[in-house]
């Protein structure tokens, strides 16, 4: 089974309201509820990719782990949906 993507847009979009990389950090709980709230190891490894991007997320590379964000919301999107 899949991450939903309303799950994936709930964090896409905390991501994309954030001004700067602090606020990035603190979506990090965020990430790892969601991960604990998964049913398989693929989909925790999901939530465990995008927490470990986030981490090395600063001020300078915000706009690219946006990019990347969306990126990640597409594709799940439109292979993720289909059975």
């Amino acid at each position: 089974k899949n991450v939903s993507t309303t799950q994936i847009r709930k964090i896409y979009n905390q991501i994309v309201k954030s001004k700067n990389s602090l606020e990035i950090q603190l979506i990090r709980p965020h990430l790892a509820y969601a991960a604990a709230r998964q049913d398989n190891d693929y989909q925790k490894k999901i939530f465990a990719f995008i927490d470990d991007l986030s981490t090395n997320v600063n001020n300078e590379n915000l706009k690219s782990f946006k990019i990347i964000m969306e990126a990640i919301v597409s594709y799940n999107k439109f292979y993720g949906t289909k059975k």
